[in-house]
């Protein structure tokens, strides 16, 4: 199965399941507090499908939107619209004792919480089983970071192949650690940060890396590539192993086997090399000194930043400039270990989503930051196309995210909800219905608006 299959399935897929869970949470609890269920629905709009699975005759819907999902409960603001056939399946006893509308607000609260709840319990449960059969990750070995990077500026000596073995006197075990600590210290405004090195040839050595421009110029998707501290790749050498059609490197006549030897004044020792100085240079026109064989040559290119080169593949560890290092790693935990790393993974994600929305409320974090439904497909994507360990990893983080997002204290959410709830506690009695309307449309227009920016970011990340 080819992956462009892959990318929607994969969406499909982990959006139904956090769909699934998050109602369930609202139907169980209604359930357990005596509340009539109505209708438990995947999906919005038209049914297409539907059976009553349950003695209470609670119809188990599927509808023809599925960015979402809704538990209808017995309420007698909606008795109006209810069909004959819901109304046959209801009972006088249900309007008296079951109805959503006349239940204490403790119950009521607990069953619109219960959505959000059961979100963090499946990202606790999801980071749970990571955890248990083994988290995969790389060691904190470093590539060489661009020359218009940060850490290239700052002159940190960082090589390909070197492993940051702490920050701040912190342990770093993994990768994960390394990227963690760094948006730990960004998000608290912490400029200087210590990195403890072990370098390739073995002598450990302490540099100081300075924030404050990342800082400064607020948080952004691409704050990682800035910073130029990224994951070790291995190094190919700068030899050629496919030329796209009516490229611009086709119509330059370069071949497979030709070697990149220098663009304009920079040398190139290996593949990254290419694009990287291709992409940062400011002459409109590339130099581009080329050997075939034992023959040197010169070609001149348009610099559009594309040539349609790659290596191709037929690649070897004859075309490794060295021996490259095996940085892949599994972290186990045994079971106790495994459930508390589930509840504290999942309360630190939450805690650090949390800082970094007040951050964008107050404008430290930029809101490009915002993904809508098209980046969350491609990184689901993406994640099941690394594995299905990377897979549930990128769930939990949604279903946590999808968790938090509804508490927020927006009408319509069901923090909205709670909201009005504690509104009512405190007032003696419920708002009247026109007002709840009335902030009802507010809060469906704001949803709306950042519905549309987020996609707007959307198109800009992956399309442009």
């Amino acid at each position: 199965m080819q992956n462009y299959f892959l990318y929607p399935i994969a969406f499909i897929v982990m959006l139904g399941v956090l769909v699934i869970i998050h109602e369930f949470g609202h139907y169980i609890i209604a359930k357990l507090c005596g509340i009539k269920v109505l209708r438990f629905s995947v999906g919005f709009g038209k049914i297409i499908y539907k059976k009553n699975l349950t003695k209470d005759n609670t119809e188990f819907a599927l509808s023809l939107i599925p960015l979402g999902g809704y538990v209808k409960m017995l309420d007698k603001s909606e008795k109006s619209t209810l069909s004959d056939n819901e109304k046959q399946k209801i009972s006088e006893n249900d309007w008296q004792t079951r109805e959503f509308s006349s239940q204490p607000i403790g119950k009521r609260a607990a069953v619109i919480a219960a959505g959000a709840s059961f979100n963090f319990l499946l990202a606790i449960f999801l980071y749970f089983v990571l955890a248990l059969f083994g988290l995969p990750d790389y060691l904190p070995v470093v590539a060489d970071p661009p020359k218009n990077s940060i850490a290239y500026q700052q002159n940190l000596d960082l090589q390909s192949g070197d492993q940051i073995l702490e920050i701040n006197g912190k342990n770093i075990a993994t990768w994960s650690d390394l990227r963690w600590e760094l948006l730990q210290n960004i998000a608290n405004k912490n400029e200087n940060v210590t990195l403890k090195i072990k370098k390739n040839d073995g002598n450990l050595v302490e540099k100081n890396l300075f924030l404050g421009e990342i800082i400064q110029n607020k948080w952004t998707d691409d704050t990682f590539e800035k910073l130029g501290i990224n994951v070790y790749r291995p190094r190919f050498k700068p030899v050629i192993g496919e030329v796209v059609k009516k490229s611009p490197a086709d119509r330059l006549g370069l071949k497979i086997g030709d070697k990149i030897v220098r663009i304009n004044e920079q040398n190139i020792t290996h593949w990254a090399e290419i694009s990287e100085t291709i992409k940062n240079s400011p002459k409109h026109v590339l130099e581009i000194v080329v050997q075939r064989n034992n023959r040197f040559f010169v070609v001149f290119a348009e610099n559009s930043g594309y040539l349609g080169i790659g290596l191709g593949k037929n690649f070897n560890e004859n075309s490794l400039v060295e021996t490259p290092k095996n940085i892949s790693t599994t972290i186990h935990y045994n079971f106790l270990e495994a459930a508390i790393y589930g509840v504290v993974k999942t309360y630190e994600m939450t805690a650090f989503s949390l800082k970094m929305l007040g951050k964008m409320i107050i404008g430290d974090v930029s809101p490009k930051n915002l993904s809508g439904p098209i980046s969350i497909a491609d990184f689901s994507g993406k994640a099941a196309s690394a594995g299905l360990m990377q897979y549930f990893q990128f769930m939990a983080l949604i279903s946590l995210s999808l968790g938090l997002l509804n508490l927020l204290p927006i009408p319509v959410l069901d923090g909205g909800h709670l909201l009005f709830l504690a509104i009512e506690k405190i007032r003696g009695s419920a708002l009247p219905d026109s007002t709840l309307i009335f902030f009802q449309k507010i809060g469906m227009a704001f949803i709306l608006i950042l519905s549309i920016y987020a996609i707007f970011n959307d198109i800009n990340r992956v399309f442009l």
